[in-house]
């Protein structure tokens, strides 16, 4: 449902300002579910970037993780 996805958007998006991470995030191709995800998360982390003072913190700016969204 979008209410369960849009709360997994929160609690991955919170883990990551935990975590001081600003992952570049990638998802399944062929998978419409994963992208669709991706994209939300992507768009929630951006909204905390540009509200959270020292989010992300430079060193997760010059060596990013990665997130892999797959449908499994």
């Amino acid at each position: 449902s979008l209410q369960r996805r849009a709360q997994m958007h929160v609690m991955l998006a919170t883990f990551c300002v935990t975590m001081g991470e600003r992952p570049y995030i990638r998802a399944a191709s062929g998978s419409d579910l994963a992208q669709d995800f991706a994209e939300g998360l992507e768009e929630r982390l951006a909204a905390l970037q540009r509200t959270l003072p020292g989010y992300p913190p430079a060193r997760a700016r010059d060596n990013r993780a990665t997130l892999l969204v797959l449908d499994r």
